[in-house]
């Protein structure tokens, strides 16, 4: 998906809240604001979004040192999440419902609202919302029935994470997946809130199965910045669980994988895109 007009609106307000949010120097932010824009002119309608916020951000690591500027917040929503989780007893939620996939499958979608990019104000009671209406909602496209099918069928199967925190609730799906055939995926390195190996680690999911990175530091997964590595992975798996919006953005292109992209459509074009409301929850294929 390529750069549309209202998405310039949008990754502006990203580039400015990062500019503040990695220096206090204004001279600092003004020159991160400034190629932040330059990279806009360059590169708009040409490119997916996350390809605009990945150069912003390397650009803004250099000026201001600061490798991870969202360290402590990423700390702080997988802590929120897996609180949570124990306070809201949402694993035997899971396990005592009519169709455990199928709630499994809705919790990590509603996970995906904890995302720092799309102007959202992330606290504790945003995502008991977004919990507590995922039992609830119609879910837009595929049936989680349809997923499980698939799953069932995969000799290979490839989950490409998305955020801190929404790993978190990532962790209930994943136990329904057979571990043996199961990859998790996460960022080769810090971009705003996306889950790294870091955050893999500290949340328990290199416990449960094969955790990798993709050997970028994109949001998103776009294949020809990824490792070699990573490649070889996703090109052998034949089953991908896809989470997030950035995934999406820049992969919805890929008609001859079987993706299955999980997300929460958390802005216009997202949903324009799909054919769906902002805010619905969503399952679908390419």
């Amino acid at each position: 998906m390529k750069v549309k007009y209202d998405c310039i609106e949008c990754l502006t307000r990203q580039t400015i809240t990062l500019a503040k949010k990695m220096t206090d120097d204004e001279i600092s932010q003004q020159n991160i604001i400034s190629f932040g824009l330059k990279a806009l002119g360059e590169h708009s309608f040409k490119v997916a979004p996350p390809l605009i916020t990945g150069l912003v951000y390397e650009y803004a690591q250099v000026i201001s040192g600061v490798v991870d500027a969202f360290k402590e917040d990423k700390k702080e929503h997988n802590l929120i999440a897996q609180d949570m989780i124990e306070t809201m007893d949402l694993r035997s939620k899971v396990l005592m419902s009519e169709q455990p996939f199928d709630t499994a499958v809705r919790l990590s979608i509603a996970g995906n609202i904890i995302d720092f990019s799309v102007g959202y104000d992330i606290d504790e009671s945003l995502i008991k919302d977004s919990v507590e209406l995922c039992l609830t909602s119609e879910i837009h496209g595929e049936s989680t029935h349809t997923l499980k099918e698939a799953v069932e069928k995969a000799k290979k199967i490839l989950v490409l994470g998305d955020n801190a925190g929404e790993i978190v609730f990532d962790q209930l799906l994943v136990s329904f997946l057979p571990k043996c055939k199961t990859t998790y995926v996460v960022k080769g390195g810090p971009i705003v809130n996306d889950a790294t190996m870091v955050d893999a680690e500290t949340v328990g999911m290199t416990k449960l199965l094969k955790v990798i990175d993709t050997g970028s530091t994109i949001q998103g997964t776009m294949l020809d910045h990824c490792s070699e590595e990573f490649n070889k992975v996703f090109d052998d798996s034949d089953l991908i669980i896809s989470k997030g919006q950035a995934n999406y953005e820049t992969l919805n292109h890929l008609s001859d994988k079987n993706i299955y992209f999980l997300l929460r459509a958390k802005c216009d074009c997202i949903a324009d895109e799909i054919g769906c409301q902002q805010n619905d929850f969503v399952i679908i294929k390419p």
